[in-house]
């Protein structure tokens, strides 16, 4: 197994461009497991404005996980025609992930936040704006807080 400690390098050594466009210093080894390690993709976060949160949606009682989010993704495209007038609307939205946060309590029948998250920052801003056609349901959209708004509130209700 090779070392990735740095090697020694000429001193008109020149700095390398890797695989995934990162400049690596002249003392970098550019040799081997260091390299695959050091080109890896990290994986991109979306934006907060691509992400919104469902409340009160009714979980699944299935165990599978592919079946809790085929369940929860037909939910969620039940309201959809209820926000949007038009159908052509309703199936141009890209959903591309959606997760519930926090554990699952067996005692408690709450159910948990439904993160969803969208493919374009429009959608979002779309479904967002139409929560108001909502109205009358147990069901809340809300839109994906900032890590400093909980803090906030918890203070300001103290």
């Amino acid at each position: 197994m090779p070392s990735c400690a740095p090697t020694a390098q000429p001193e008109h050594a020149s700095a390398i461009v890797n695989e995934s466009g990162r400049l690596n210093s002249p003392s970098e080894d550019m040799s081997g497991q260091c390299n695959k390690r050091q080109s890896r993709k990290r994986k991109a976060f979306p934006d907060r404005a691509q992400c919104f949160l469902l409340v009160n949606l009714s979980e699944a009682s299935v165990s599978e996980s592919q079946g809790r989010l085929g369940y929860d993704l037909s939910l969620l495209l039940f309201f959809f025609p209820r926000i949007f007038t038009s159908e052509v609307v309703v199936k141009s939205v890209p959903v591309t992930a959606a997760s519930h946060l926090g554990e699952q309590q067996t005692a408690d029948d709450q159910p948990r936040l439904l993160e969803v998250i969208l493919g374009t920052v429009d959608a979002a801003q779309a479904v967002l704006h139409r929560t108001h056609k909502l109205k009358g349901e147990l069901v809340r959209i809300l839109r994906d807080p900032s890590p400093e708004q909980p803090q906030q509130l918890t203070l300001a209700t103290m």
